[in-house]
């Protein structure tokens, strides 16, 4: 169990997948890019998020899709893999406690004026 807590906003990448665990109860699986940007250089990370079956149903209710913009919070478990190559990797996982659509407003009509709300 993970004592660190995170919260971020970044888009969906995939469709959200509902699926049973061995215990019969639902879970969701889905993945999270994250833009962060240092100076004038910009790079995505990538977030494998996983939800209990509150957070599924909510999920499923909501209609969440891919390339919408959310934010999710919850524990933060980056976890070290080999690929079948020997390279080693962190993978950048994230237990939901919550997650929530963020609005956009039109400010004219260019997209670029997007504003978050």
């Amino acid at each position: 169990m993970s004592n660190a807590t995170i919260n971020l906003i970044g888009r969906v990448v995939n469709e959200p997948e509902i699926r049973e665990g061995k215990d019969q109860r639902k879970f969701v699986t889905f993945r999270l890019a994250v833009n962060n940007q240092f100076g004038a250089s910009e790079n995505a990370a990538f977030y494998n998020c996983t939800g209990n079956e509150f957070i599924a149903n909510r999920v499923s209710k909501a209609g969440l899709k891919k390339g919408r913009l959310i934010h999710v919070a919850g524990s933060f478990n980056p976890r070290e893999y080999q690929t079948k190559n020997g390279d080693i990797r962190i993978s950048l996982d994230v237990g939901l406690f919550d997650w929530g659509y963020i609005c956009l407003l039109y400010t004219s009509d260019a997209a670029d004026d997007l504003i978050g709300v």
